[in-house]
């Protein structure tokens, strides 16, 4: 037990430093794009960063999950460790360029990215896309070996960070941002493919089946991340439909922020998912009671960051973005309270209830409160502008957080009748 503990916190410190490179690097260099961009070149970049997402979610097809959990469940099994390796890594490489072309299309449904449109911009998104593709981590949160990727994507991201700070200069170098996130992302993806190769020690290319069953395993969780997509990045998407670039860019300052803080708690979730995966194959009381020791501590975290990000919204907008943005400081208002209920829902959903091997459930809630939230989000535009996004978000995540409690009292009693007819 001591050395499962040991290893949890290991992942753990890995897992931030991962973020670290990930997030916080470029939530360093956020602030001096907002700046040197402007409101509406800022809007702009938010918009293209949120078909990204579309397609980076569209890339991991739910593997982050799925292959996890299986490749945890199989440690010492090095034939489908390989067998999961290398089905994952060719499906998500097929889904690269599916996404890329998904990005380049859209670009033409919104008047304020029309002029970005260019062989560089569609080179960067390849990168961007087919950098996230090889990078398994995946691979290395199901074998619980995170180190030495950590120092190889923390190298790349001081590398883009340290190029915008001497490259851009206006909001004319908007295409320049976009190309050093692709060529980073793409740097960190070969080096991580190259170990994660290395780990496994082979590659043999799947089979038609092989390629069959992981998609089977990773829909159920690529619905849930395609809605948790909808129902987090949806809100600029709208924006930039409806809104002016200058609006959008108000508000996407704002959503960062928030998002900024989901990163605080996400290396805790990711580390002891493959943990309580493991315990849940073998007992789910014991699995449940491991995940709710580790859910005390990370919601009461949550709500005072939530108090944080609520009380102190204008002065940490001001230091963060700049004055230009304190008048979307509001909106931090109502997505400091989706932030609480984002991590109840993570624990509901995705520590006990795919876990358990319910994941059907939390995937069916999900697709149902994204919808919500974008019908909410279309509601309220007309009455309340911008805001009518941190709005639907919250009451998208409100209403996933009520639909799974019944599907979490169902399993518990389902544990507790087992446990008493097992005494008797």
């Amino acid at each position: 037990m001591k050395s499962h503990s040991v290893g949890i916190i290991k992942n753990i410190i890995a897992l931030y430093g991962l973020q670290f490179a990930n997030y916080v690097l470029p939530l360093l260099v956020l602030p001096y794009l907002m700046r040197t961009l402007g409101v509406a070149g800022f809007g702009a970049f938010s918009i293209f960063f949120a078909l990204i997402q579309y397609a980076l979610i569209v890339v991991d097809f739910g593997f982050n999950f799925s292959a996890t959990a299986r490749i945890a469940a199989h440690l010492g099994q090095r034939t489908v460790i390989a067998e999961t390796f290398a089905a994952v890594v060719v499906l998500r490489a097929i889904f690269a360029v599916i996404g890329t072309l998904t990005v380049v299309i859209c670009l033409y449904l919104f008047s304020q990215l029309k002029s970005l449109y260019s062989p560089e911009i569609v080179l960067s998104t390849l990168g961007w896309c087919l950098g996230a593709a090889l990078f398994p981590t995946w691979l290395f949160q199901g074998m619980e070996r995170m180190g030495l990727i950590v120092t190889f994507n923390l190298i790349s991201k001081i590398v883009s960070a340290g190029l915008i700070f001497l490259i851009i200069r206006a909001p004319e170098d908007l295409v320049k941002v976009i190309a050093i996130y692709g060529v980073s992302g793409l740097f960190s993806g070969l080096v991580a493919f190259a170990y994660g190769w290395r780990l496994v020690g082979e590659f043999r290319w799947p089979s038609p089946r092989e390629l069959w069953q992981e998609l089977k395993r990773g829909w159920p969780m690529f619905l849930t991340s395609f809605s948790s997509v909808v129902l987090t990045n949806s809100g600029v998407i709208v924006a930039g439909l409806f809104l002016p670039a200058a609006v959008v860019g108000g508000y996407a300052a704002t959503e960062r922020l928030a998002k900024a803080a989901n990163t605080v708690f996400q290396p805790i979730t990711q580390a002891i998912f493959p943990r309580i995966s493991g315990v849940m194959a073998t007992s789910l009381s014991a699995g449940i009671k491991l995940a709710l020791r580790f859910a005390k501590p990370a919601l009461l975290g949550a709500f005072l960051v939530s108090a944080i990000m609520v009380i102190f919204r204008v002065q940490i907008v001001e230091a963060f973005a700049g004055e230009a943005y304190i008048a979307y400081a509001a909106a931090l208002i109502p997505l400091g309270v989706w932030f609480i209920f984002g991590v109840v829902n993570n624990f509901a959903g995705i520590q006990i209830l795919t876990a358990a091997g319910r994941s059907y459930v939390y995937s069916r809630a999900f697709v149902v409160s994204g919808i919500m939230a974008l019908f909410f989000t279309f509601l309220f535009l007309p009455y309340v502008g911008y805001m009518a996004i941190p709005i639907g978000v919250l009451l998208g995540e409100i209403l996933l957080s009520v639909s799974l409690l019944p599907s979490i009292y169902k399993l518990w009693r389902m544990v507790e009748k087992t446990s008493y007819e097992e005494v008797r």
